[in-house]
């Protein structure tokens, strides 16, 4: 018996050792529905725990836009966000929700966003976030930092998001 220990104990460290063991930032890790492996360093950017592995972050090449949503209005944006990002697949949106004011005070906090999404007038001229809403019917949008955020502004105040307002209720034809 003490053979086979022996043996297997051999066989694992001509193998590398165990996952976990040694170097914590070498992460071994299953990446796929056929079981292919990747071993980056966990942070380094370029693999699995980086978010852009189809996690939290943007795919490869695509550039992350951040919009905050007040919860009244989640369900509209929903839909927004894929018509936003089918005419701009070069955008992936990662939406955000909260209470208005609560989410103002948030992004002015430090929270990251590009768009504030609301349809609570104080909420959007509030002074917290230092820029002039566009208002959309009854719904604002503040451009927090300049960017792909323009992009999207134009889509809701201009094009197709603006029709998908109207199709959900939120706007008057």
């Amino acid at each position: 018996m003490r053979g086979v220990i022996v043996m297997l104990l051999a066989g694992v460290l001509a193998a590398g050792g165990c996952a976990g063991a040694g170097d914590p930032g070498n992460v071994v890790a299953p990446t796929g529905a056929a079981g292919q492996r990747d071993s980056t360093p966990a942070g380094d950017g370029s693999g699995p725990g980086d978010g852009t592995d189809g996690g939290s972050g943007p795919r490869a090449g695509l550039v992350e836009l951040r919009v905050a949503v007040d919860e009244s209005l989640a369900q509209a944006f929903v839909q927004v966000e894929q018509g936003f990002e089918a005419q701009h697949p070069n955008i992936e949106v990662v939406l955000a929700y909260g209470e208005g004011l609560s989410l103002a005070d948030r992004i002015a906090g430090g929270e990251p966003a590009d768009v504030f999404v609301t349809d609570d007038p104080f909420a959007a001229r509030g002074a917290r976030l230092n820029a002039e809403p566009v208002e959309v019917g009854r719904v604002s949008l503040v451009p927090v930092r300049p960017g792909p955020g323009d992009e999207f502004v134009t889509f809701v105040r201009d094009g197709d998001g603006r029709r998908i307002l109207i199709d959900s209720g939120l706007l008057r034809p």
